[in-house]
């Protein structure tokens, strides 16, 4: 199952006049191509974004984590969001003293490393697009699907952006869409 995240990201300075801007193409590295036309200069303006991530891309997501044994070659953190413990086991030097200083306190998702990781997804898409051509589709895919009939989730997703967002739905600014799908453990 693929899921999506709209995200303002590098696209701050197109936000500044949203509607002025037309998104062009992606080149062959991925970025978005942005152009405008200054009226009073009477010339073109294009602008290069990189977005956060690349199609194929594995990234990892980051959790609070406390590590509540840590022993040997091994340590068990606790997950409080879900109460899961994972066990961590052939943990080199460096693991180690980097988990013995933060032994018994709660970690902060900003500073999760990688090999602590339970889950990964991997990015199937990435593209730009104005935040008003969410369809309903789309938005069950930012995580409203489960909990809402199909005819409210723009409604819904609406007033989320809103809550989160300094840029409101109704400036229609520009968003990197990304789509990705879960995967436990990287290559699998």
């Amino acid at each position: 199952m693929e899921l999506q995240t709209r995200r303002l990201g590098g696209l701050k300075l197109i936000n500044i006049s949203p509607s002025q801007w037309q998104f062009l193409s992606a080149n062959n590295k991925g970025e978005f191509i942005f152009g405008t036309y200054i009226a009073t200069a009477n010339h073109h303006q294009v602008k290069i974004i990189k977005p956060r991530y690349r199609i194929g891309e594995t990234v990892y997501i980051k959790e609070a984590f406390e590590i509540i044994d840590d022993y040997g070659d091994t340590a068990t953190i606790h997950f409080p969001s879900t109460r899961e413990q994972l066990l961590l086991s052939g943990l080199g030097i460096t693991h180690k003293h980097w988990l013995t200083d933060r032994y018994g306190k709660m970690i902060s998702p900003l500073f999760m490393p990688e090999w602590a990781a339970r889950y990964f997804i991997v990015i199937t898409d990435v593209r730009a697009e104005r935040l008003q051509e969410i369809n309903y589709w789309d938005a069950g895919k930012e995580g409203l699907d489960d909990v809402l009939p199909e005819w409210m989730r723009l409604a819904e997703f609406h007033k989320l952006w809103n809550s989160i967002n300094k840029e409101k739905w109704e400036s229609n600014p520009w968003v990197e869409v990304d789509t990705f799908r879960k995967q436990e453990m990287p290559g699998t």
